[in-house]
């Protein structure tokens, strides 16, 4: 109901009226809205209307934008056409003032949000964080932010936004727009406001990801940028990390080597600073390590795998000092402790990091994160529950020597004994050592099974199912999972050896589904030692992990070919080769697709339609020769059935000598010719049941089908109109009962709503009645330039496909345009020609394709807004009663007709090919006629832009701009003629062959009112030219009064506005503005940015005893004089500033009837002229008539050149001079 009085208020209110995000509206009302709009055009089409559209999202999915733009009712504006890039960071700093932080580091665990934190507390503001990632829905977002702000217990609050990997950057940046420029969101009816003075905090997650994010979220580029390089280790807060003073205790014990003869634990310890534990703890990184990339999360990793570590050894007794030869074991055992910590700490993953910070193509290699055997360190502890240590080594060479003297005890024999079998005594002392330390690599399942249970109480006395291995009560006898399937395993008394008999058969158990290997032992431990750290793990499987699992099975390989007959394989092969086939005369590898080709193809869709064609024709599988030519036919006849026209296109580039590919394109449009959608329809409702079908087309989900509004037995919907899958049920279901409607069409964008597809046809088909003569069909939405894309499920089998390229269009392309490549013959096609949408089109690319640059970087500017006016000069504008667009159209169709485009530099003068190889075309039409509209606009597009360049270099825009902002005026019949002259002439001065020009740069001159100024500039210096240097032709001894008669005779005879050149001379009003382009871009030559064109016409015209010749004399005789005039007046009134000067008080006309009394109380001389008397009157003096003022030249000129240096050397000027270098510069110029 609201956007029903909006439409009406649109049209009948005087005025303009604005609908922002119509993207929130669902697709049912956008659809209802344009509908209501074209009823009302319909009924009032007389009546103008004007409303304006805000998006900030991708218009392209947009229904209601997409609908305007096929009515022709639409004319973006892009924010970059509004403001540039200066002018938006000076608004948008003005709207985030001076309380938004945007704090960033390189790597996580710097201390972003501690630093944050920190400063939110100094500020005596409430600290309220508020985290972002995932995927975002704006209404929770809202919701949860507007709680956490009610929950605070004031509003003096500082916001910490910490953002990670977000999945949708449209709908963040969104939020945070809002919430930074206006303090406020609201979504539905969710609102939250924030005070104007609450700091807020942006934290950015440090992931590789971020980095484009951050190019994404463009506000964030405005904010007051806090970045953490590195760790501060004076900041380094000890409360933060628990254990630390044990672990700095011990490393400075380690480091002095006083712990072998020193006990230390929790009881015993001396307390470390800051600066002590903070230098211990660096000293722990290896010197080759980047000191950046050390964070505080992995200080605080290290000092708890330390903690755990140290702990342990504090608490085994194989490590107390009462133990005989235990000091160097000791110090050897801790070394190897701090040797191995890398593999226990996250630094392995630091490698990674590393990489995916470098990695250019996306590729990451985690090889250096993933603990294995192979990479294990050589020796290393690792603690029980009951303080026991678990040794860790590849083989017994890399146990410590002192480790093995402690444990292993040496074999007892005598001196004679020792002598005598000494070889004997080393076997028998190394068979010890092996028992003790066995050789890892020839441990079984069972062994590390039984190292591993020794970590933890679980397999000691409690019963174990030996099925899930859930640990049960003493009391418990089956298992609560399992049942009696399993049953609980259980020692059978405490003693050792019935515990260890009890953890075998667990063992044995579990090989059955899980055999441990040395590296999976080796990880297990490393978990083990994590968890008990309390630090996150995380696990990841590998595809080969187990292969001594998988083996246990029977296994066998089953090609699919053999569950189908072979007659199929073989027809189905056929086919496939001869899609191959037909695919391959494109010359563009990449374009079309076979899915281009023939829209549902799919591999095994073929093998399928081959089987159908078995059962439909009833051949059997032993068929003949001629049965098999029948059933290929029938299968290339349905294929062609959902062919696209970039079949028919492609296979037209290549029929010449090739009848087999003329038949092709004729079966196509054969088929095609009956293949429109009214056809269809029509067909389906004259049958008693209406059989299942699925409709592929180019035309999209926004776009109206006009049929639909001649065939009251046929309703549309669209499944993104619906909130819910009952919603959609209920409408199926409705159709059924419908009396009125035989057949529902349910329209699919198929590349945004593809995940509906299975529940819809789960719903159709269990919706439908069998004894209905109702019917329902899907219409999927396709887009040329995603077919690529296409999933390959095989959904609607045995539904009858169809593609229609355009639901539309009534009538095939004719076939000898389709068949002959020029440009020409194509554009002589209707549908093709120039219409008003497609000029309007043209006329944005071809501005697209143009650079212009101009000499003042000033008025760069101004450049965006000149393009802005000229585009609505094209479109909206007329001359008389003509349009200008068709005044274009017209010439730039003839120039079509009689120019060339060279072909040297453009890949084809084939539109076809063009069409298939042109990237822009490929990669952004989402239909065949857009393609071939946009390879016409594109090859309209080299014309216009030829003459765009030759229209600029003409002034023709501008000089247009200017002759309708004097319609109302006399010379506008002059102008008028004037500028269609040299319309003509523009494009009569286009190049019979035109180069094609990707991009072009054009030199701009702002504000010139006659066309062809530039081309007169250049007449006119070529007469000085002559004049200056002398000709063969010319008499040098010629008086200046003969010399400026010949030169203007040469004016009249050669100037670009032919006959035209003597009315502007002999109209006061018409010269005025001729002038004043000669003016302008001799300015623009000489790069005078401070002087206007306004004052140098004034400085220069404005005595009215001046007759043309004499005005022109400056540009034809006098040009380096007026250069350095210009000069002049150009470096003073930088100083001075031209609106401190008034021509009007310097210069005054009397008339001699009365009598002339002037004082004159300026510090200026002032001009008077009095019939043809010029008086000169002195600053504060008054006026004489005996004083009459004779000079060379123009009075008002010398004057004028007296007050510059009056004004320059004031002490007004002098005092408010900021370069006195300047200042100095401008008195040698004015002196020489």
């Amino acid at each position: 109901m609201e956007l029903k009085a909006f439409a009406y208020r649109c049209f009948y209110s005087k005025k303009f009226h604005l609908l922002i995000r119509p993207e929130l509206l669902t697709v049912s009302i956008q659809d209802k809205f344009i509908e209501l709009l074209l009823q009302i055009i319909n009924l009032d089409s007389g009546r103008r209307f004007q409303f304006g559209v805000i998006t900030s999202s991708d218009e392209k999915n947009q229904p209601l934008i997409n609908s305007l733009r096929t009515l022709e009712l639409l004319h973006p504006i892009y924010d970059h056409q509004m403001l540039n890039k200066h002018d938006l960071k000076k608004e948008t700093e003005k709207f985030l003032g001076k309380n938004c932080y945007l704090v960033t580091s390189s790597m996580a665990g710097l201390g972003k949000s501690t630093l944050i934190r920190n400063r939110i507390q100094e500020s005596g503001k409430q600290y309220l964080k508020f985290p972002i990632s995932g995927h975002i829905d704006l209404e929770t977002l809202v919701g949860r932010l507007r709680t956490c702000i009610s929950q605070s217990s004031t509003q003096e609050l500082a916001i910490h936004i910490d953002i990670g990997i977000v999945l949708d950057i449209s709908k963040l940046h969104e939020f945070l727009y809002c919430i930074l420029l206006f303090r406020s969101f609201c979504y539905g009816l969710l609102a939250i406001n924030l005070l104007a003075e609450a700091p807020i905090y942006i934290e950015l997650d440090s992931s590789p990801q971020m980095t484009s994010l951050y190019e994404k979220l463009t506000i964030l580029e405005h904010l007051q940028k806090v970045d953490i390089p590195h760790i501060e280790w004076k900041q380094m807060n000890m409360k933060c990390l628990p254990g630390i003073q044990l672990v700095a205790n011990y490393l400075q014990v380690i480091q002095d080597k006083s712990i072998s003869q020193e006990e230390i634990n929790e009881e015993k310890l001396v307390e470390l600073d800051a600066v002590t534990c903070s230098k211990l703890l660096l000293e722990q990184f290896s010197l080759k390590d980047d000191r950046k990339q050390i964070s505080w999360t992995s200080i605080k990793i290290l000092v708890t795998i330390y903690r755990y570590l140290f702990l342990g050894f504090s608490k085994c007794e194989y490590f107390f000092l009462e133990r005989p030869k235990v000091s160097q074991l000791r110090i050897d055992i801790l070394q190897y402790l701090l040797n191995s910590s890398k593999q226990f700490t996250s630094f392995s993953v630091e490698s990674v990091r590393k990489n995916q910070r470098s990695a250019s193509d996306g590729i990451i290699q985690l090889d250096e994160a993933i603990i294995r055997w192979d990479k294990l360190q050589p020796f290393t502890v690792i603690f029980t529950e009951w303080n026991d240590p678990l040794f860790v080594y590849k083989n017994i060479n890399d146990v410590p020597r002192s480790l093995i003297d402690t444990v292993v005890a040496p074999v007892q024999a005598n001196i004679f004994y020792r002598v005598l079998f000494s070889s004997r005594l080393k076997h028998e002392q190394q068979q010890r050592e092996q028992a003790q330390f066995p050789d890892h690599n020839q441990l079984k399942h069972e062994d590390f099974f039984m190292r591993l249970a020794a970590l933890s109480k679980k397999y000691y006395s409690k019963p174990v199912c030996n099925s899930c291995f859930k640990q049960y009560e003493d009391t418990d006898q089956t298992c609560a999972s399992c049942g009696n399937k399993s049953q609980l395993l259980r020692p059978k008394t405490a003693e050792e050896l019935d515990i260890k008999d009890f953890q075998m058969k667990i063992a044995n158990q579990l090989e059955k589904e899980y055999v441990w290997t040395a590296d999976n032992y080796i990880k297990a431990l490393l978990i083990y030692l994590r968890i008990q750290c309390r630090l996150p793990v995380i696990l990841i499987g590998e595809t080969e992990n187990d292969p001594p699992f998988l083996n246990r099975f029977e296994k066998h390989v089953v090609d699919r070919d053999s569950l189908i007959h072979r007659c199929y394989t073989i027809i189905a092969s056929n086919l496939l080769q001869w899609i191959d086939s037909l695919a391959t005369y494109s010359l563009n590898k990449h374009f079309p697709q076979r899915k281009n080709l023939f829209v549902d193809y799919n591999p095994d869709n073929v093998r399928l339609l081959v089987m159908d064609a078995f059962d439909s024709l009833k051949i059997s599988e032993d068929y003949s020769e001629n049965q098999r030519d029948i059933i290929i036919e029938f299968c290339k006849e349905k294929l062609i059935r959902t062919s696209s026209f970039d079949l028919p296109l492609l296979l037209s580039c290549h029929i010449k000598n090739n009848d087999k590919l003329k038949m092709l394109i004729d079966q196509y449009y054969k088929i095609h010719k009956q293949l429109s959608f009214s056809n269809i329809i029509d067909q389906a409702l004259e049958e008693k049941m209406i059989p299942n079908q699925v409709i592929y087309t180019y035309t999209q989900i926004y776009d109206k089908i006009e049929y639909l509004n001649y065939n009251s037995l046929v309703m549309e919907i669209k499944i993104g109109g619906f909130k819910s899958e009952f919603e959609l049920k209920t409408k199926i279901k409705e159709h059924y009962q419908s009396k009125n409607k035989r057949l529902l069409l349910i329209r699919v964008d198929y590349h945004h709503e593809y995940k509906h597809l299975l529940f819809l046809k789960h719903l159709i088909q269990n919706g439908s009645i069998e004894s209905s003569d109702h019917g329902v069909w899907l219409v999927l939405h396709l887009q040329r330039n995603l077919m690529d894309k296409i999933q390959d499920d095989i959904l609607f089998n045995g539904w009858c496909p169809v593609m229609i390229d355009n639901l539309n269009q009534k009538e095939l392309m004719q076939i000898d345009v389709l068949t002959n490549p020029s440009y020409r013959n194509l554009l002589d096609h209707a549908d093709f020609s120039l219409s008003h949408t497609m000029f309007n089109e043209l006329v944005t690319q071809s501005f697209v394709r143009v650079r212009y640059t101009v000499r003042c970087k000033n008025k760069e500017g101004l450049i965006n807004q000149r393009r802005d006016s000229i585009f609505d000069l094209l479109i909206l504008d007329s001359i008389d009663t003509k349009s200008l667009n068709e005044v274009v159209k017209t010439h730039l169709i003839e120039l079509i007709k009689t120019a060339d485009l060279d072909c040297v530099r453009s890949e084809s003068n084939d539109w076809r090919q063009d069409l298939f190889n042109n990237p822009t075309i490929v990669g952004s039409c989402r239909s065949i006629d857009s393609a071939l509209q946009m390879t016409v606009l594109l090859f309209y597009c080299n014309y216009f832009l030829a003459f765009l360049v030759e229209a600029e270099k003409s002034s023709l825009f501008d000089s247009c701009y200017f002759l309708i902002s004097k319609r109302n005026e006399n010379m506008y019949k002059s102008l008028r003629c004037i500028w269609l002259d040299c319309l003509r002439s523009v494009f009569q001065s286009i190049p019979r062959t035109i180069t094609i020009m990707d991009t072009v740069e054009i030199p701009l001159i702002f504000d010139l009112r006659l066309p062809c100024a530039r081309l007169e500039r250049q007449i006119i210096r070529q007469i000085y030219e002559m004049i200056k240097n002398g000709d063969e032709n010319l008499d040098v001894n010629l008086s200046e009064d003969k010399l400026l008669a010949l030169a203007m005779e040469k004016l009249r005879s050669t100037s670009v506005y032919g006959k035209n050149i003597q009315d502007i001379l002999d109209d006061t009003n018409l010269f005025k503005h001729y002038f004043h382009d000669q003016i302008a871009i001799l300015l623009d030559e000489l790069g005078i940015n401070h002087l206007s064109v306004s004052f140098a016409q004034k400085l220069l015209t404005m005595n009215p005893s001046l007759t043309v010749e004499n005005k022109m004399k400056y540009f034809l005789l006098d040009q380096d004089e007026l250069i350095k005039l210009l000069n002049l007046f150009e470096i003073g009134l930088e100083i001075i500033g031209e609106d401190k000067w008034q021509f009007e008080e310097q210069f005054l006309i009397f008339n001699k009837t009365k009598i002339v009394t002037f004082n004159n109380p300026t510090n200026l001389y002032v001009l008077i002229q009095v019939e043809q008397q010029f008086y000169q009157i002195l600053p504060q003096e008054s006026f004489d008539s005996d004083r009459i003022y004779e000079c060379n030249g123009d009075p008002l000129i010398e004057t004028s050149l007296m007050n510059l240096i009056e004004l320059l050397v004031s002490s007004t000027v002098i005092d408010r001079a900021d370069d006195i270098v300047q200042l100095s510069t401008a008195y040698d110029f004015i002196v020489q």
